[in-house]
């Protein structure tokens, strides 16, 4: 497989970055508690690196590596390294199936596949490579992950991760840090979440640091760290917060009180670290993946 990217990528990266930087300006004025502009700024420092092949060619490397260190099925395409430059990238080609006919109970019953097996091995890989590793691939959206049947395989196939351009490297610290955080929110230890918190670099505003706050963000933490649903079941949940949002918007508007009512985690945060923005994106974007696939206790 060659990979080439598409000509003028470079300046429209540029563009995109100076439109958001400009979106996320007007957002912060108009509300101040939607302050985006450290995610912008992390965008713009990341997304020019999608473009030099030879450092998608060392996360590759060292990924795949890793997975079969730790005995993971799941696959990483195996480099041609004499056939890397800046602007061309040739790799195995894999001949596979889209992530998403997982949903399909006719395709899992085709090919005898365990949809949960599966998709336990992927979450397990992605594991392996933030707490053990510290290189995670920062985009794994449908289109980056497919399937391979294999009768041999857990489940019956092999998940494939594609496309690493966008990738994130935990330090060490980091890396321990963001376990601990998984272990104090696990063990309902709340004054040791915030301090592992402290360590990696999250700074609330002092004014809102309250017993009662703490406990409150820790439960609302534990709830996004919850087992999958159904797709149904997401959308009555978010229907729900939604008017629940506006509900909290329209009382803080009486009061005068905007920001602090609203309740948005950006509002009692004054910095959120790059590291740990790329690692809950990279959560989310697998959690809606399972979710989409329907199965439900991920």
């Amino acid at each position: 497989a060659v990979k080439v990217p598409h000509e003028g990528v470079d300046r429209l990266f540029l563009e995109d970055c100076n439109t958001l930087s400009i979106v996320a300006d007007n957002v912060v004025f108009w509300a101040p508690d939607l302050d985006f502009r450290n995610v912008v700024e992390d965008m713009r420092e990341t997304l020019p690196r999608e473009l030099d092949f030879r450092r998608e060619r060392h996360a590759l490397e060292r990924a795949g590596e890793a997975l079969r260190r730790h005995g993971n099925p799941c696959i990483v395409p195996r480099v041609h390294s004499d056939l890397v430059g800046q602007h061309v990238f040739v790799m195995e080609f894999i001949q596979a199936t889209p992530i998403m006919d997982l949903a399909e109970p006719r395709f899992c019953e085709q090919h005898n596949i365990d949809k949960y097996v599966v998709l336990e091995s992927l979450l397990e890989a992605f594991g392996i490579m933030a707490f053990k590793d510290g290189l995670f691939h920062a985009d794994p959206h449908a289109g980056n992950i497919r399937l391979v049947v294999d009768p041999a395989a857990p489940g019956g196939a092999r998940p494939v991760i594609f496309d690493w351009g966008l990738c994130k490297e935990f330090t060490d610290d980091e890396r321990l840090g963001v376990a601990k955080v998984f272990h104090s929110m696990a063990n309902f230890d709340v004054n040791g979440l915030f301090d592992v918190l402290g360590q990696l670099g999250f700074n609330f505003r002092p004014e809102i640091m309250s017993d009662d706050f703490r406990r409150e963000l820790i439960e609302k933490a534990r709830s996004i760290m919850k087992d999958t649903v159904s797709r149904a079941t997401v959308k009555a949940n978010v229907q729900a917060d939604m008017v629940e949002y506006k509900d909290r918007l329209q009382r803080a508007s009486q009061e005068k009180q905007s920001a602090k009512a609203s309740h948005s985690p950006l509002y009692f945060l004054e910095e959120l670290p790059k590291c740990v923005v790329a690692f809950m994106r990279m959560m989310q974007i697998l959690r809606g993946m399972c979710v989409a696939i329907d199965a439900q206790g991920m």
